[in-house]
């Protein structure tokens, strides 16, 4: 089993009691009436096709690091913790019709809300909702960095590689929240950013 898919049954078997939602558009995972009439958890969408995924290479002129290739063959995009995390992915429909979620665009982030100055090698793959900052990787490289909204200088923390990132951060985040989707006691969402 691939390390998505121990993360996705972990968190199916953690929150199933809040409902699940499994369509051709999305699979959802507890819901969170208390963020929202229609919110969730969790959420994860369909894969990608290799041409969908080259789709996304020639319209962002560069090649997708190996890793980003291997999460797209099993998830186009996911978000986790009512996007405390969101990871990006090509959405097949655009629509503000709430039922048919879609991940936020790879691309249209790409192009029009990268930070200036982000060298042409680096690739934003999400982010964090508490500041809207970057999670980027080098896609020579592969390492997953963090940085600024508007600032990729500004580097708050860095894990060696884009599974190291997901099990890192799913695993410190997950730890924060009760089986009830809240926040623990002594928890908010000033914590789920990486200490610096």
């Amino acid at each position: 089993m691939s390390y998505l898919s121990e993360l996705k049954s972990q968190l199916i078997q953690r929150y199933k009691h809040l409902g699940l939602e499994e369509t051709e558009n999305h699979l959802l995972i507890g819901r969170a009436p208390h963020l929202g009439p229609k919110s969730w958890l969790h959420g994860f969408y369909p894969p990608l096709s290799k041409d969908e995924m080259h789709q996304i290479e020639l319209a962002l002129e560069t090649s997708l690091p190996e890793s980003v290739r291997n999460y797209f063959s099993e998830t186009n995009g996911f978000f986790f913790y009512n996007g405390v995390i969101e990871i990006l992915g090509a959405p097949r429909i655009f629509t503000r019709n709430p039922d048919l979620s879609q991940p936020i665009s790879i691309i249209l982030t790409n192009k029009s809300d990268r930070p200036q100055n982000l060298d042409k090698d680096f690739l934003i793959i999400g982010g964090y909702r508490r500041d809207a900052s970057k999670i980027i990787i080098d896609t020579k490289t592969e390492t997953v960095y963090l940085v600024g909204r508007y600032d990729a200088n500004k580097i708050t923390a860095s894990w060696t590689s884009f599974e190291n990132f997901l099990l890192t951060e799913a695993s410190r985040i997950s730890n924060l929240f009760n089986d009830d989707g809240h926040y623990k006691p002594d928890c908010s969402s000033k914590d789920t950013l990486p200490s610096k």
